[in-house]
């Protein structure tokens, strides 16, 4: 027989239990929709075209080199990307290896980057971390169960360190965006 003393530490640590489970809960999909719906984004139109050799004739020799080795060419010209990844994480050698979740979406025809992770610390806790780069700015904001801010950056170094980060998406995963963003970029040889 449960005592009254017994039900009522029950009922607190059942409450316990939901406050932490509702704290932690910050899906990666709906913060990836609520920073993109802080992001302008120009109209745009997108065509079904096919990067063609005509495309990649203002580009140095080595990059049109480059866009043929991956096979960009007679492939659809892409105006975005969207990747997810889960695996481990840490911040230096000696931390404890943290599962993480991450979304990223790029668009290419007016240069924006959303990045999500959401890290569960010890299997209970979670925290999430936002790396953006929009309208020509990025920061970098972090929340441990969305009440603790660990983090919150941003400033000249965060809005080149974005940007490149940006173009180094766009060449290592989506060359041929580099046909979308052409207009944006000057090459020096």
């Amino acid at each position: 027989r449960i005592g009254n003393t017994g039900i009522i530490i029950s009922i607190v640590i059942a409450a316990i239990i939901v406050i932490v489970w509702f704290l932690n809960q910050p899906s990666i999909d709906r913060l990836l929709k609520q920073e993109f719906l802080k992001v302008k984004v120009d109209e745009y139109k997108i065509s079904k075209r096919k990067v063609s050799m005509d495309d990649i004739k203002g580009f140095p020799a080595i990059v049109q080199q480059y866009l043929k080795y991956t096979g960009s060419l007679e492939k659809e010209i892409p105006y975005n990307l969207i990747m997810s990844m889960s695996g481990l994480f840490r911040t230096n050698p000696k931390q404890s290896w943290i599962k993480s979740k991450t979304t990223q979406f790029n668009f290419l025809p007016n240069p924006t980057r959303l990045f999500i992770i959401r890290l569960r610390i010890l299997g209970i806790f979670s925290m999430t971390g936002k790396d953006i780069y929009s309208n020509g700015r990025g920061y970098m904001l972090g929340n441990f169960i969305r009440l603790k801010k660990l983090f919150d950056e941003s400033g000249e170094e965060f809005d080149i360190g974005e940007l490149t980060t940006f173009l180094n998406d766009i060449v290592l995963v989506c060359p041929g965006g580099l046909i979308t963003i052409r207009e944006n970029l000057k090459w020096t040889e």
